[in-house]
């Protein structure tokens, strides 16, 4: 899968379209304090609406990952956060991205 600044380059020519594009919320990159995900550096808030979800491709244990984090979204911020634990392995999800 591509990154997501990548994908956001690919995305910023189509105002006021949704594009579905492919990627993957590295364990690595939640900031284990808040329990946050961000895709602000690359989708701003004031800039695009973001819809996020588990790709088909997820494997069990990525989908139970998913699952037991609790994951909400933010409509104000482009933003992830995890009620339950954060996931400890990568997820790859399909994100839908419209420029506003």
């Amino acid at each position: 899968a591509a990154d997501f600044a990548e994908l956001a380059e690919g995305v910023a020519g189509k105002a006021e379209k949704s594009a579905v594009v492919l990627g993957v919320v590295g364990a690595q990159s939640w900031d284990q304090t808040d329990k946050t995900y961000s895709f602000e550096p690359e989708y701003p808030a004031g800039s695009y609406n973001l819809a996020v979800e588990p790709d088909s491709s997820c494997s069990e244990e990525q989908l139970e990952a998913w699952g037991s984090a609790k994951v909400v979204g933010s409509v104000s911020a482009n933003i992830l956060k995890a009620f339950g634990d954060v996931p400890a392995v990568d997820v790859p999800v399909i994100m839908e991205v419209k420029r506003k």
